[in-house]
């Protein structure tokens, strides 16, 4: 036996498929935002505990895993995207964040992007994503004693 011969493998052996990782959901909303003509930036960071051996995703001022911009438009989107069945946790989050109030005061905007897989059984399932904008009048009021509690935040 040769050297060669011992690197050379036969086209017999087994190889073992690579599963495609699936696309994120800050990912997808990434792409659809670029392909909206938004200028795009993923502002959510990853906050590493090497002495205990993991970490915990940290967004923007609590809410935002993406800031975007676009010439016609005013202010700054904020995005916080998600998978369909953390919708209603992510809008629970951000209305509990004090300083989610302050971002819309400033005219700027708040849309939470859950995506879901959907399609009938038996055929193909596509993505599809659910949009909603946030407002001010979600909010709870001022004077409330709810936000009182958070306003110490600041």
């Amino acid at each position: 036996m040769t050297t060669l011969d011992a690197v050379l493998v036969p086209d017999t052996l087994p190889t073992k498929k690579k599963r495609r990782r699936s696309t994120s959901p800050t990912e997808r909303s990434l792409e659809w935002l670029r392909k909206a003509g938004y200028e795009v930036s993923k502002v959510e960071k990853f906050v590493r505990f090497p002495h205990m051996g993991h970490g915990v995703r940290q967004d923007l001022f609590g809410f935002a895993d993406l800031l975007a911009v676009r010439a016609d438009r005013t202010g700054v989107l904020a995005v916080q995207c998600g998978v369909g069945s953390s919708h209603a946790d992510h809008l629970a989050k951000i209305l509990e964040e004090p300083k989610a109030r302050v971002w819309l005061q400033a005219k700027n905007e708040i849309r939470i992007d859950s995506w879901r897989k959907v399609g009938a059984r038996g055929k193909r399932k596509l993505w599809e994503v659910r949009q909603e904008y946030v407002t001010l009048d979600q909010f709870p009021p001022v004077d409330s004693p709810l936000v009182s509690v958070f306003a110490s935040d600041f």
